[in-house]
């Protein structure tokens, strides 16, 4: 009996040690956010590496690693970031792979239209290999950002080659349904293929049409009258 109690006992004790930590995670991360918005962004970083040590799920560590992230990429630390990102993805065994994914995606974003594109790419290759759902913003914005990257460089055909990883997905967003069909009509529109462009801007217009909050789809609506005549 005397077990019994005693092993009850801690159960309640480590409910509580968890619920209070969830509970610190929580306020940290807000105390940051707000110091973020006042674009206190030293105070945001320390918060935010405070919430790291606070954080006990891959989500809470996720959250708090792209806040600290974010906070050091405003104050210009490009080395430091850089360090510390490199270091996160490679070293943190808290961190799932769809969180994982996510981080890569956002490390990748912050070189997109810098004279750094070869090592985004190099990113994105890597985010590639990292499991998530497919119909996650995690699973689509590794490949919107090789198609952005492809389309920059004039290679028309590799965008719709990666694009086609998201197209064939059923229960995508519609909202990243019709990004990947403007990003697929533009590839389309480069090779002078003008139909199928149409095609898939027409998709976009469908998809976007679809979202249920404010949505602006009026790329897709010029692109088919620009077409159309």
């Amino acid at each position: 009996m005397d077990g019994m109690v005693k092993t009850l006992m801690s159960a309640a004790v480590f409910l509580a040690a968890a619920v209070l930590s969830g509970s610190d995670f929580n306020q940290l991360v807000q105390e940051a956010s707000k110091l973020a918005r006042a674009k206190d962004y030293a105070g945001a970083e320390a918060r935010y590496a405070e919430a790291m040590q606070a954080a006990r799920t891959s989500a809470q560590k996720c959250k708090a690693v792209e806040g600290r992230y974010q906070a050091m990429v405003s104050q210009k630390k490009w080395k430091g970031s850089e360090a510390f990102m490199t270091a996160e993805i490679e070293e943190d065994e808290m961190l799932r792979p769809q969180e994982l994914r996510r981080l890569v995606n956002i490390f990748a974003g912050t070189y997109l239209w810098s004279g750094r594109a070869d090592f985004a790419m190099s990113l994105l290759q890597q985010a590639q290999s990292l499991p998530c759902p497919t119909y996650s913003n995690e699973f689509y914005c590794t490949y919107d950002y090789m198609a952005h990257l492809y389309l920059h460089r004039k290679l028309p055909q590799p965008a719709i080659e990666v694009m086609r990883n998201v197209l064939q997905v059923r229960d995508l967003h519609p909202a990243n349904a019709h990004g990947a069909h403007i990003l697929t009509a533009r590839a389309y529109e480069m090779l002078g293929r003008n139909q199928d462009a149409l095609r898939h801007y027409r998709a976009a217009l469908d998809y976007g049409r679809k979202v249920q909050y404010k949505f602006d789809y009026s790329t897709a609506e010029k692109a088919i009258r620009r077409l159309s005549k």
